[in-house]
């Protein structure tokens, strides 16, 4: 008796049962697989933007060397010669942020008048070390170019005089290596003209060969320093327009990021997107870069655009119609499990057809194996506004459906399965005419010519010997989950700390908020009620 209860009614509930935990699982693998794209998506970024700043401060460098490379190949690099050697490096254009290319000379005080003297006679009349004061040696900026007016201002000025730059002059000097400064304000900025900070990179210069030398021997044989004074907001502008658009940064001079160490933000460059007040990333990264002596610490989030090219509700319209599909499927299990009780199993399986095609949640759209329409659910008519009369026997899915998207469908395939597929209905359904599982996005367009986004499942319909009677999809109006999912997420999000883990999720209680709104969506929208 127990066996004849369970032939005559558990088989569609096990049909059910089994879909529906495998239409789980499937839902939690590629929710589990889209968090770990988006992460390796937002690394890539995070390492691509690194990788430019980088080489960056590394071609930098490669002209300080060249410079040095000068100096060691000519007796006595001249204004003249210092002048024709930069013009070929075209800076202007080859190196963004860069203000120009320069040396300074080391003087001793006992050699400061004849100094003064000698650059005066080149035609400088008004040539002289600032600022001025007695002190043990001096520093000036001797060659700078290109010369527009702000490099004038350099010209001169004794760059041993200030800390910051002392200190990194000094450990080249010592370690006859490049180094770089600290945050500086460059003496090229002309002030109330778009001031902005910057850095200098500094190369000793040496009399002689002082490679395996002491460091009394190269303070002592120093005969200068080639440097490259830049702006800050200049270059790393260059690195945000190269790199990936949809990845912001705050840069930090050192390795504090309290708000004093701010030193450049991507939401300030024109070119760049804009953020909201209210906006918390999805993806942060913090890197630590050393640059030649200093450090600076970089945060890289994630943007808007990056949330919007990749959206994470789709994962849901596979739960939902895995779930739906796990309905017919116990539907035509419970008709042919029925078929020695057929009157019986007629009246069931017509009521459970009956509650699916009069769902007004989803537009039910079954045609032949040609396409044109012969079953138009209750969801379909509210959608669409047409009523089953008009359309069915008349016309294809593909009438009602956006003719450039049809289109755009047909051409994307065609590449994709490497075959010519003809736009209009053979489009719609080519893949689930291959067995291919199918779900897209499309616009359908009402009777009044008015239109709504749909997210559309098809099935092929098959005979017993596996041949195509006709096609089933299953649509749902994406307006009113989108409309409802922004509203909740305005009303629930919560602003919370950026991450500075090496790649986190940000503010977990604002995604888990975000979470429960999604899944308060997804119930209104499908029709569903929550799991209790």
């Amino acid at each position: 008796m127990g066996t004849a209860r369970f032939e005559k009614h558990g088989h569609p509930w096990l049909v059910f049962a089994v879909s529906s935990v495998v239409s789980v699982w499937l839902w939690q693998t590629i929710h589990h697989d889209k968090e770990e794209i988006l992460g390796g998506r937002f690394h890539n970024g995070v390492t691509l933007m690194a990788r430019l700043i980088q080489e960056g401060v590394a071609e930098n460098q490669r002209t300080v060397l060249g410079c040095a490379g000068l100096f060691a190949a000519t007796p006595q690099v001249t204004r003249e010669i210092w002048s024709e050697y930069v013009a070929k490096l075209d800076m202007e254009k080859s190196f963004p942020g860069v203000q120009g290319l320069g040396f300074a000379k080391r003087v001793p005080f006992s050699e400061l008048a004849s100094h003064v003297r000698s650059v005066q006679a080149e035609g400088f009349s008004s040539y002289t070390v600032q600022p001025a004061g007695d002190r043990e040696e001096y520093v000036p900026a001797l060659y700078l170019k290109p010369t527009p007016d702000r490099n004038l201002l350099a010209f001169g000025y004794d760059m041993f005089s200030e800390p910051l730059r002392r200190a990194a002059m000094e450990e080249a000097r010592d370690a006859g290596r490049t180094t770089v400064t600290g945050l500086i304000t460059l003496v090229e900025e002309v002030p109330g003209k778009s001031a902005q900070p910057g850095f200098l990179m500094y190369h000793p210069i040496y009399t002689a060969d002082v490679s395996a030398a002491t460091i009394d021997d190269r303070r002592r044989t120093l005969l200068g320093y080639v440097y490259v004074p830049v702006r800050f907001c200049d270059f790393f502008d260059r690195i945000v327009s190269s790199g990936d658009p949809c990845t912001g940064i705050a840069v930090y001079d050192g390795k504090k990021t309290d708000p004093t160490h701010l030193a450049y933000t991507s939401s300030e460059n024109l070119s760049s997107e804009k953020l909201p007040a209210s906006y918390v990333p999805t993806f942060a990264q913090t890197v630590t870069l050393p640059v030649y002596g200093q450090v600076w610490t970089v945060k890289f989030f994630s943007l808007p655009s990056f949330d919007d090219a990749n959206d994470a509700s789709k994962p849901w319209y596979v739960l939902a119609i895995a779930l739906t599909i796990s309905i017919l499927l116990s539907v035509i299990t419970y008709f042919v499990g029925k078929r020695n009780r057929a009157e019986v199993a007629l009246l069931k399986a017509g009521a459970l057809q009956n509650a699916i095609f009069k769902s007004a949640n989803f537009s039910s759209i079954a045609t032949d194996e040609k396409g044109v329409i012969q079953i138009f659910n209750v969801g379909a008519e509210r959608m669409l506004g047409y009523t089953a009369a008009d359309v069915m026997n008349k016309i294809t899915p593909a009438d009602i459906s956006d003719p450039q998207e049809v289109v755009a469908r047909a051409k994307a395939l065609s590449q994709e399965l490497a075959t010519p597929i003809t736009p209009g209905f053979e489009a719609l359904v080519f893949k689930a005419s291959r067995g291919i599982e199918d779900i897209y996005e499309l616009t359908y367009i009402r009777k009044d010519g008015s239109r709504f986004p749909a997210v559309v499942s098809v099935t092929a319909l098959r005979d017993g010997q596996g041949g195509i009677i006709g096609y089933l999809l299953i649509g749902t109006d994406n307006t009113a989950r989108k409309q409802a999912e922004e509203a909740l997420l305005k009303a629930g999000r919560c602003r919370a700390q950026s991450s500075t883990a090496p790649i986190s999720r940000v503010s977990p209680r604002t995604r888990r908020a975000s979470s429960r709104s999604s899944m308060s969506v997804r119930n209104a929208c499908w029709g569903t009620r929550p799991p209790t």
